[in-house]
């Protein structure tokens, strides 16, 4: 786990976000990996962009150009309800890493014992945001934070279908190194087709790409573990 001063410099898509009330609301201590909740998610693909390249920090690497975002809302687990958005613009390697990883440079919550958990446990450089809408239940969802929005308008199609799917994340940490953690779902699923607009800076909006994306809603669990 990271400490209360480390978290406070986890390498971010957007530097700016915690505010000296946001660090004075932070809770003093997290649950410890793993985490575990039920979720509902609206998440979709994209190609990755030339921009991403730039955004990769060190000592991460490119891998495909894949990238990958997603709306989620938590109904229950270890900091209880919260909604969450996230981006991961590309997938890539890392030293002493044993697998293709996604990577996740930008991550916004609606809580704030979510922003320290996140830091704290995976060095997930999670901001505060507002949001609006429920992946599975509504068709427009909307999450921003002070300078930046993501929102979703939805339209999923066909039946229900059983899912089951792993993936690993890798974090460099403020010690120069890099960890990675899976994370494991297992639920119900739906094809859907997502209508993104993403405003901001052109951090985010140069790799975070506006238009439509292929994506799925799901209904299920996901058990995040612990970082090695």
């Amino acid at each position: 786990m990271l400490t209360a001063e480390e978290i406070l410099t986890i390498p971010a898509l957007l530097p700016d976000g915690l505010t000296d009330a946001v660090i004075a609301g932070l809770p003093a201590g997290t649950p410890p990996a793993p985490w575990r909740s039920r979720i509902e998610t609206a998440a979709w693909g994209f190609p990755a962009t030339r921009a991403s390249l730039d955004a990769l920090p060190a000592p991460l690497t490119p891998g495909p150009p894949i990238g990958v975002a997603a709306f989620i809302s938590y109904l229950d687990g270890a900091v209880g309800p919260y909604h969450e958005i996230l981006a991961s613009p590309r997938a890539v390697h890392g030293p002493g890493l044993p697998r293709l990883c996604g990577h996740v440079p930008f991550i916004a919550v609606d809580s704030l014992p979510s922003i320290h958990g996140g830091r704290t446990n995976w060095a997930l450089p999670k901001l505060p945001a507002r949001f609006s809408g429920e992946p599975t239940r509504d068709r427009r969802l909307v999450g921003h934070g002070e300078a930046w929005s993501v929102a979703a308008t939805v339209r999923s199609v066909g039946p229900w279908l059983p899912f089951r799917a792993a993936g690993a994340s890798a974090q460099p940490w403020p010690d120069g190194g890099v960890r990675s953690f899976c994370s494991h779902f297992t639920g119900r699923m739906r094809a859907a087709l997502l209508f993104v607009d993403v405003g901001g800076p052109l951090e985010l909006t140069s790799v975070l790409p506006s238009g439509r994306h292929l994506g799925l809603v799901i209904r299920g669990e996901v058990t995040v573990g612990a970082p090695r």
